[in-house]
């Protein structure tokens, strides 16, 4: 009897810690987050331009950000 009890509890064990629900985030859980980072020189979806690359002069491209959390 005490065997059988020792497996079912191992049993039981092994299916809570590989659960789906486990590894799921909770709504809250999930972080908006309201940070943007933006350039001046391309924007979403367009190719850096060659300048900024090390096909050009390798340079870095101009960024701006807001909405960084605090202390950052």
């Amino acid at each position: 009897m005490r065997k059988c009890l020792l497996l079912l509890g191992f049993v039981f064990l092994i299916v809570a810690c590989g659960s789906p629900e486990a590894a799921t985030p909770t709504v809250e859980q999930e972080v908006t987050m309201a940070f943007k980072l933006t350039s001046a020189v391309f924007t979403h979806g367009e190719a850096i331009p060659t300048l900024y690359t090390c096909d050009g002069e390798d340079l870095s491209p101009p960024l701006s950000w807001s909405g960084a959390p605090e202390a950052t």
